[in-house]
């Protein structure tokens, strides 16, 4: 069976005179979702990121190297899957752990398999 996905981004800027960013997407209905993130530059510091569902937590805050995408066979295969098959808005919170010496942007991807779709 084919493989039909749809593709969401956000990003979000953590900026040097705060330590936390939030941003918005609404994520279309499907029957899995998958999520992966990179970043503007490397940083040596503990950012971590999460995912909140109409003020409940869908993904705890963890650091953000949980959330790169891997390396794999099947491109979705390096994304975190999430407990999660869309049809709402998500918060996505960036929180840094110390002050930073200079912005850092997060892009966040989001993959929608949508109904008719196999994970295989």
């Amino acid at each position: 069976m084919s493989q039909n996905t749809k593709w969401r981004k956000q990003t979000l800027t953590l900026q040097t005179d705060s330590n936390f960013a939030q941003s918005t997407i609404n994520i279309p209905p499907g029957k899995r979702v998958f999520a992966a993130a990179a970043t503007s530059r490397t940083v040596n510091q503990i950012i971590n990121l999460g995912l909140d569902e109409n003020g409940s937590e869908i993904e705890p805050e963890m650091d953000l190297s949980f959330w790169k995408k891997t390396n794999s066979v099947k491109f979705l295969d390096g994304f975190k899957p999430l407990d999660y098959k869309g049809g709402s808005t998500l918060t996505i919170k960036a929180t840094a752990t110390t002050n930073l010496t200079e912005p850092l942007q997060i892009q966040v991807v989001f993959a929608i398999l949508e109904n008719n779709s196999s994970c295989n």
